[in-house]
């Protein structure tokens, strides 16, 4: 199962983002500790603004990203999991700078 462009959508105007880019990490491997989640963060989100990256784990659940960046080395990032239906399970703050 895909992440269609109507649930991104969604995520996107329920988080009130700028953008959300869907990742598909079953080649590259999933994020495991600190470190991978804010590599993913940094590495796919560049420009100031609200922006999410998401990606579907093996369980059908899916995890989310979201960098809140209001300037030069100014913001936070934190980390959701989803269930199946985009129902958000966990909220943690990653990161704040």
């Amino acid at each position: 199962m895909r992440i269609s462009q109507y649930e991104l959508d969604e995520l996107r105007e329920r988080y009130s983002l700028d953008s959300l880019t869907a990742l598909d990490l079953s080649t590259e491997g999933y994020p495991q500790s600190f470190k991978d989640y804010v590599g993913l963060s940094f590495r796919f989100n560049k420009s100031i603004g609200k922006h999410g990256i998401v990606w579907k784990l093996p369980d059908s659940s899916f995890e989310m990203v979201i960098d809140n960046k209001i300037g030069s080395l100014v913001g936070d990032s934190w980390y959701y999991k989803f269930d199946q239906q985009f129902v958000e399970l966990k909220r943690s703050m990653l990161l704040m700078r």
